[in-house]
Parts: C-alpha cells; sequence; structure tokens
C-alpha cells in the first residue's frame, strides 16, 4: 500500500512512501509518520491511502517507507485534510503547511493526545446582565442560531450537516460590541458549546480578556496570538482541543485552532485588513474570514460577523442573501426610525430594526442599502484641508486646532499612513532608490531611538543598511522623501508643540515589546499624554471623552494608492475616527492635495450607505470583488530577456482563461503594471492581476502556475485574494 504523504515546506506537491505491512492495518489519512527525506528523517502526515495500482509510480527508482506512525488515532479529521487542500485551491497555500498551522505547533512535536482526547465537562452557567433596545434584539436574533456544535450533533446521531448560520452585525464604532458580545458568548457556553471571539489588535485582546475574565472565570478563557511561548502555546492548543477552554480570544492564527464543539465564532472588526495573511517571508496564506466561514460548515457553529463599517465583500454577501444582516435601523441622520425603516424595506426588503436581507444575484448588490450605517448628525465637525496652499508637514490650519485642542485640556491624536521616519528616499538626479540587497523590494527610513540614527530597513525581512548622504550611482547628493512615517510625524508635532507631552504607537511599537505598547495607549487613553502620534492601528475603537480632534496627516497616501480598496480603506479609517470623537465641539480634520476626491467629499455627511452604494457600482463596473477573484502574479529579475520571454510562457498557460465559456463571462488578465524600463533601471519588477469570474476559475489558474517552473534568473511571485499593492 502506498501513502501520500504531505510536510510542511513551502513546496506544493505531496510525496509516495510505501506502508509496511504491519503498519498498513493502523495507517489511515490525517496519522502522523516519520519518513526519510533526503538525508534525514522528518514528520509528515497521510493525505491520502492508495493501493499500488492507483499510484503512478513511474519516474521512480526507488518508493521509500514509512518508518512509524507517531499517533495511535488521527490527529487531523477529514474534514481538516479537506481544508487544507481547499486552502491550496483559494489562495496557493503549500498543502502541509496548512496542516502544519491546524497542528498549532511543529508536526515533529509529541503531544500526548490520548490524555488531551479524554472529555472535559465544565459547563459555565452565567446569569447575563440586563440588555435593552437593539441589544436585546441582536442577541435574540443570533442567539436563536445558538445551539449544539454539528460534531456534537454527528456524534450523536443528529442530522447532517447544513450550511453555517451566518450574521453581519453592524455597529456604531466604539459602542454596543460588549452589550451583544458578552450575552452571546454566555448563551453558547451555557449550551455546552466553546467560542471563538477573533480580533484584529492585540491591545484588543488585552482588553476583551480582562473583561471577559471577570464575568466567566480566567481558567474557562485562553488567549491565541504572536507573543506566546511555545509552552503556552501548547497548553492553549491542548485545553482548546481537549474543551477545557470554552473561551478563546485570539487572533487570525486563532481560525485554525482544534475547536470540539464550536458554538459560536465572532469575528470583530471584520473589515480590518489584518485578517489576511499573504507576506511573502511567510507562504502560508489565508483570510482568517474565509477560512473561519469553511470550518464552520464542519461544525455547524453560528459565526457572526461584526464590524461598524463593514467590508464590501461581506455588505455584498448580505445583500445577496449569504448572510443575514443584523443592524439598529434608527442609527440614522436623526429622521425618524419609522420612516428610515419603511423606507429601507421598501428599497431592500429589509424590515424594521433587524431583518435578513433578500436572495438575490450580484447584479443587484447595486440597489439602495439599508440605512443603520449612517453617522448621528451634529456629531462632529469635520475640515478638509488643502495641502497645494501650505508647506510643511501640519499645515497652519491644523496647527491652530491642536493649540486650541489643548488649551480646552482636550486630547489630540494625529495618523499616518506609515511606519518609521518616512516612507520611500530617491535621487532627484538619476531616480536612484535605496532597495533591499535580499529582497529586492525599496526600503524604509527609519531613525534608531537610542542614537537617533538614520538607517535604511526592509519590511519585508528586516534587514537593515546605514543611511548614506551620497547616492551610489550617480554620486548626488540631493534626495527627495516620500511618504510621512510616524516617526518624523513625531518629529514635528513635538517641535510644534515642545510643552505638550507626546507619544507613538505603530506596528513598530507593538512588536518591539507588547507591554510598552499598552503602557503608551493606557497614558494616552487614561494617562498624561497628549498627543499621540500612530499609523490606523491607534484609531481602532479607542473613543475616549477628552479627544477633542483626530487629525489624518496624509489622506493622498491612503486615497491615491494603486489598490482598487484604496477608496474604502481610507474611508473606513475616516469613518472609525470620526466616531472616535465623542464630546462637542471635537473634529475630524484631514490633510490632502487632492481636496476634490469623491471620498473626501463624503465626508460632510460622513454617510457610509452612500460610500457603499457608489463603491460598490465601482467595483461592479470594473470588475472586482466581490463580483471576482483575484490573482496578483509577480514577476522580478535583473535580466530583462528572461523575465519577458517567461512572462510570454505565464500568458500562454492562462489562454484558457478566453475559452471559459459563459461561466468564466469577464475573466481577463490586466498587466503588466510597473512596467520596466531598461534605459533607467537594472533590476525589473512587474505584475499582472488575474481577474477570474468564480472560485473554480480561480483554482484552475492557480493550478497553471503552480506547474510552471521559472528560471533561475527569475522570480515568481503569486498571491490570490491579494490586499497589498503598494
Amino acid at each position: 500500500m502506498i501513502a501520500e504523504i504531505a510536510f510542511p515546506i513551502p513546496l506544493h506537491r505531496t510525496f509516495y512512501y510505501r506502508l509496511p505491512a504491519a503498519l498498513e492495518v493502523s495507517a489511515a489519512p490525517g496519522l502522523r509518520v516519520l519518513v526519510p527525506f533526503g538525508f534525514r528523517q522528518a514528520a509528515g502526515v497521510i493525505v491520502k491511502l492508495l493501493k499500488d495500482s492507483e499510484a503512478d509510480l513511474s519516474g521512480f527508482r526507488e518508493v521509500k517507507s514509512v518508518i512509524k506512525l507517531l499517533d495511535a488515532s488521527p490527529v487531523f479529521t477529514d474534514d481538516i485534510v479537506e481544508l487544507a487542500f481547499w486552502m491550496r485551491d483559494r489562495w496557493n497555500s503549500p498543502v502541509g503547511l496548512s496542516l502544519e498551522a491546524f497542528f498549532g505547533g511543529r508536526l515533529a512535536d509529541l503531544y500526548a493526545f490520548e490524555d488531551i482526547l479524554r472529555p472535559t465537562e465544565n459547563q459555565v452557567l452565567v446569569d447575563s446582565p440586563p440588555i435593552s433596545g437593539f441589544s436585546a434584539e441582536a442577541v435574540a436574533r443570533i442567539g436563536g442560531a445558538i445551539g449544539p456544535s454539528a460534531s456534537e450533533n454527528a456524534q450523536q446521531g443528529g442530522a447532517s450537516l447544513s450550511l453555517p448560520k451566518v450574521f453581519l452585525l453592524t455597529h456604531p464604532p466604539g459602542i454596543l460590541r460588549n452589550e451583544i458580545f458578552i450575552p452571546l458568548c454566555a448563551r453558547a457556553m451555557s449550551s455546552g458549546g466553546q467560542v471563538l471571539l477573533m480580533v484584529p489588535d492585540l491591545n484588543v485582546i488585552a482588553s476583551f480578556a480582562k473583561t471577559l475574565s471577570g464575568i466567566f472565570g480566567e481558567p474557562n478563557i485562553a488567549l491565541w496570538h504572536s507573543h506566546l511561548t511555545p509552552v503556552q502555546r501548547k497548553n492553549t492548543w491542548t485545553g482548546v482541543l481537549s474543551g477545557r477552554h470554552r473561551l478563546l480570544v485570539g487572533m487570525r492564527s486563532a481560525a485554525f485552532l482544534p475547536f470540539r464543539k464550536l458554538a459560536l465564532a465572532i469575528v470583530d472588526s471584520e473589515h480590518d485588513n489584518v485578517y489576511k495573511q499573504e507576506e511573502e517571508k511567510n507562504k502560508l496564506h489565508f483570510h482568517a474570514r474565509e477560512l473561519l466561514l469553511r470550518r464552520a460548515r464542519s461544525h455547524g457553529t453560528c459565526v457572526t460577523l461584526a464590524s461598524p463599517c463593514p467590508s464590501l465583500e461581506t455588505y455584498g454577501r448580505a445583500v445577496a442573501g449569504d448572510f443575514e444582516l443584523v443592524a439598529p435601523v434608527a442609527w440614522t441622520h436623526g429622521e425618524t426610525v419609522g420612516s428610515q425603516a419603511e423606507d429601507a424595506s421598501e428599497k431592500t426588503g429589509i424590515g424594521r430594526g433587524i431583518g435578513k436581507a433578500p436572495a438575490a444575484s450580484y447584479s443587484a448588490l447595486t440597489t439602495a442599502l439599508p440605512a443603520p450605517l449612517s453617522a448621528v448628525a451634529g456629531q462632529a465637525g469635520v475640515s478638509v484641508i488643502d495641502m497645494n496652499k501650505y508647506a510643511g508637514l501640519i499645515a497652519e490650519p491644523l496647527a491652530d486646532k491642536i493649540k486650541l485642542t489643548l488649551e480646552r485640556g482636550r486630547k489630540v491624536l494625529l495618523l499616518t499612513g506609515r511606519k518609521g521616519y518616512t516612507g520611500l528616499i530617491f535621487c532627484v538626479k538619476c531616480g536612484w532608490t535605496k532597495r533591499c540587497a535580499r529582497c529586492r523590494v525599496p526600503m524604509s527610513v527609519v531613525k534608531e531611538e537610542a542614537a537617533g540614527v538614520e538607517q535604511f530597513l526592509c519590511r519585508r525581512c528586516g534587514r537593515k543598511d546605514p543611511y548614506s548622504e551620497i547616492c551610489p550611482r550617480c554620486s548626488g547628493t540631493i534626495f527627495r522623501r516620500s511618504g510621512l512615517g510616524t516617526q518624523k510625524a513625531e518629529e514635528a508635532a513635538k517641535a510644534l508643540f515642545p510643552a505638550a507631552r507626546t507619544a507613538r504607537f505603530d506596528g513598530d511599537v507593538v512588536r518591539k515589546s507588547a507591554r510598552n505598547a499598552r503602557e503608551t495607549l493606557e497614558g494616552f487613553l487614561k494617562g498624561g499624554t497628549e498627543i499621540l502620534v500612530g499609523t490606523r492601528i491607534a484609531a481602532r475603537d479607542r473613543g475616549l471623552e477628552t479627544l477633542g480632534l483626530v487629525a489624518v496627516l496624509d489622506a493622498d497616501i491612503e486615497i491615491s494608492s494603486t489598490d482598487f480598496r484604496a477608496s474604502e480603506k481610507a474611508f473606513q479609517l475616516f469613518y472609525e475616527a470620526y466616531h472616535s470623537l465623542k464630546v462637542s465641539g471635537a473634529e475630524l480634520a484631514v490633510q490632502t492635495r487632492e481636496p476634490g476626491h469623491y471620498v473626501l467629499s463624503l465626508l460632510k455627511e460622513m454617510d457610509y450607505q452612500k460610500f457603499l452604494n457608489s463603491e460598490l457600482q465601482t467595483r461592479k463596473d470594473f470588475f472586482y470583488p466581490p463580483f471576482s477573484f483575484l490573482v496578483k502574479v509577480s514577476f522580478a529579475s535583473f535580466d530583462l530577456k528572461a523575465l519577458q520571454d517567461f512572462e510570454a510562457v505565464f500568458l500562454k498557460e492562462l489562454d484558457f482563461l478566453s475559452e471559459a465559456g459563459s461561466e468564466g463571462a469577464g475573466s481577463e488578465i490586466l498587466g503588466p503594471v510597473g512596467a520596466a524600463d531598461p534605459k533607467k533601471r537594472k533590476f525589473f519588477s512587474q505584475y499582472y492581476l488575474v481577474k477570474a469570474a468564480n472560485e473554480k476559475i480561480s483554482a484552475d489558474c492557480l493550478e497553471k502556475l503552480r506547474s510552471l517552473t521559472p528560471p533561475k534568473k527569475v522570480k515568481m511571485t503569486v498571491i490570490a485574494d491579494p490586499y497589498g499593492f503598494r
């Protein structure tokens, strides 16, 4: 008998091994095995068992044998093995790496599974605090879909599995979440199920964990994030598998945890891009929201996607009838609840208060949407500052606003789109840009805080190079900087307001020390920090009564990106920042050199519904998600001819898109983007964007791309469902 085995390596292939007769009876898909692999022994996972006649062994001089089985029973169930192959078709993730992610550690780690799998009974009964209004309605609607998980029903001989119940919960930014989340968690845990609360931010984890521990008891709650030690990760993973941990608060990788009775999964801020992992250094690509929705099918899990400003992809699926919309209709521009509800019902079929979107095709997505996503009139002011009229990083009108806010005893939040000191730097004379010697991507400029010395930093691999004042190509000494970083913005704020206590909060601060990051944030929320400079993570649900001004220093980075989601991301940033202002007279200020951009024209009304209508129509017109599936294929080389020759092979391989018939209507290839100019550059990089009409065509495209082997001089990178375009 032949075992098809996947290994946790960045290769899109599996390997055949022969099973000794003594192991054939015990072998099964999902078992870990120890096998010879090259000049060493390695742990892998059996994904399929084949008879000798079923395996294509042509070209093999020798089929090596499995040394031993590492488990008495399968660690990976059939649905997890199937899910790993689905991830390959959806995001081009190697099957072995996906399986290792579900394992929670290295595949070679020997966990005592027999002890772990002993059932644990610790039902949690909690009296939920009284709630009313929209919160009560939302809990009633969503809570009615929470029950014993599908896996438990299957064990008890229950009905066959059905599609999971998925809700899209829209709520005003910064409020109502706990009022809804806590009763839902209590209901799921009281029914004997487990709960996953997925959040985008490490600091949000700490906040939720503190609140939930006081209600459900610390032993029932576990955390899952990148700062855990290996021992902590093992204890959490085994606790979830055994059922000891009933409520898990975690970041995106929590979607891989081995829940036994997952009754409820909540994705907080489902619109956040951090849920998509596509970094080149990590070949395991996935979107945690989509992965969780797929897993919910086998668990019968009730899934709640929560956001004050949902992504266009998710909202489109709600309007199409795939998800059930739960939204407070009364949250409008101050018009009466009745008139808004009746108007929304007539246009979309969504009833008063809470309703279900009508079944519809994506062609109907651009109909008028329900009214719950608009701002409350008169909450705060909005001003757009035309930077074409001013010099400097902080324009005079904004400096005046900051001064007035500080004099009133209120706090200021300054937002910029980049970490570090500045984005890119290039020679004015010849156009040279500093690139990473390892990754060949442009390097950012950062300033070492201790020494105050500028350095080049590669955001992809972490390489640092000394900063030079002389261009190595033409010996020029005049450089132009592009993009405002948080370090430079902090420096400018301190120069203008030396007496104000100023701090910085961005991804670099969080990555350097989670404890210092929490202290920095607490210093702004509750302490003496008066000005906080940060990226958009600093604006996540940071509403406090003393916040008087939020300013976006470089809106052009957001709205002028080549990313087709640029407008959506920008409006979400403005929207959340606006709603973090709680006091009378507070203001959102936006600095831009494109004051006529249509996104900025919507800021006066701060109407997310109007934005969704406009943006969905644009997405439909240009065939972008949710109307298509995207695959970004990038090429890089020092040899222009080798790059162009291989691109021709790539384009020929995808000829099938033009022959896909009616089911593939609209599929196309755009590009190349960033076409190389041989007169100015020695390193060439560009990408193509494949638009596939459906998931099957996207999977076929990825399969074709996996069959291509680029020459040594050319690097090809494939990212499905791309979120990064800078």
